[in-house]
């Protein structure tokens, strides 16, 4: 259910890297009229001025497992993070249209 909703947990799609946009949580987690906080600066001027360059997505995959890249037009555009049978949740480069047909890097043995 949780990767059906979209929903991000920490140590999955959630870490020290992770902007809180990129994750789809500005409406949800994040003010704008509140007052200071750690890390205020790189999410305040990214709201304002700019745009994530990846998010979170809810993809139709079969045997995806978390880490797995994913390709686009022979690029790798994103990675798996978390992965149920037929279900994933990966961050996906912003210019990737969401009815892209997205694959799975090949298996190294």
């Amino acid at each position: 259910m949780r990767i059906d909703a979209g929903t991000p947990v920490w140590g999955k799609e959630l870490d020290e890297t992770v902007l809180p946009a990129e994750a789809g949580l500005e409406a949800t987690h994040i003010s704008f009229t509140k007052g200071c906080y750690p890390g205020q600066e790189p999410v305040a001027r990214l709201h304002h001025r700019g745009h994530p360059n990846r998010g979170l997505r809810v993809l139709e995959l079969e045997n995806a497992q978390p880490g797995d890249e994913l390709i686009y037009e022979g690029k790798v555009i994103g990675r798996i993070t978390s992965a149920v049978p037929g279900r994933a949740l990966a961050y996906v480069r912003r210019e990737v249209p969401e009815e892209a047909r997205l694959h799975l890097s090949p298996k190294r043995p």
